[in-house]
């Protein structure tokens, strides 16, 4: 819909179900994986080091794996280590890999190539796709026949993982060694990770933790409405979900309104 149909919508309108330009498509081949970065903390991003990737699918599910460069990682060999991941846990590599993140910046961040133009299996030149709202990232990235995104968890809930942690009953680690805090080792994670790499692991894989098992519980709550909640399209303030009677969830490129068949289901995403 234009922006001038929207805002002429009156609350009656809510009540009929808008039919879509296109047909909607339900995206099944995926599969979702928590995932977070560690790197060091100097004061100019461009000298930070990558010390390591981690990895999640939930509690007791995950790998850590050191990096420790400071240019960071090409996009090709995150979709390397995300695929190297699911076959050590035995989970069959699905077309769409999400990588789910909180605040999710900080990863793109050291994905060196996150912009850069690309040439596809069909020949033509093309760029991921990045979106940004409200400090939340969408990117995206065709490897052939696979797809990798990068979904940010921010986008849905606006509070430290710390909190989003504490409502899931699973708090993040405090590091509390050799006398010193978190406030002195999370500025000295290259020297946590020499001292104490016990420590250091069991602190950055929880992070990825939380970022599935949050991701999963959001998800769950769109059941009792016998809906689909995509992580294709979430994050993404430019969708349109509408609720047919059906139960089954149309998505839309448009604008910001959520279409219900009855306004006693309306539930705002």
């Amino acid at each position: 819909m234009r922006k001038d149909e929207v805002e002429s919508l009156r609350v009656k309108d809510l009540k009929h179900v808008l039919l879509p330009l296109k047909r909607g498509r339900m995206l099944k081949d995926y599969v979702d994986i928590g995932f977070d970065t560690e790197y060091s903390s100097e004061d100019n991003s461009a000298e930070r080091e990558l010390i390591s990737l981690q990895f999640s699918l939930g509690r007791g599910r995950n790998q850590i794996y050191y990096i420790n460069k400071r240019e960071g990682i090409g996009s090709e060999e995150l979709l390397n280590y995300a695929l190297r991941f699911l076959n050590e846990q035995e989970v069959e590599p699905k077309r769409h890999i999400y990588l789910i993140s909180h605040f999710a910046i900080a990863e793109l961040s050291k994905v060196n190539d996150f912009y850069e133009e690309y040439v596809t299996d069909e020949g033509y030149r093309t760029r991921p796709r990045v979106s940004e709202f409200n400090k939340a990232i969408r990117w995206e990235k065709r490897f052939g026949d696979l797809t990798l995104h990068i979904a940010d968890l921010y986008g849905h809930m606006k509070t430290s993982l710390e909190k989003i942690g504490a409502g899931l009953g699973y708090e993040k680690l405090k590091i509390e060694e050799e006398g010193k805090d978190r406030d002195y080792w999370i500025t000295r994670m290259k020297e946590l990770r020499e001292k104490h790499r016990d420590i250091y692991e069991a602190y950055a894989v929880r992070d990825a933790e939380i970022a599935i098992e949050a991701w999963k519980a959001l998800k769950q709550k769109y059941e009792p409405l016998n809906t689909v909640f995509l992580a294709m399209c979430s994050l993404h303030p430019c969708f349109i979900f509408c609720l047919v009677s059906i139960g089954s969830l149309v998505v839309l490129h448009g604008s910001f309104v959520i279409c219900l068949l009855k306004l006693a289901t309306a539930k705002l995403v």
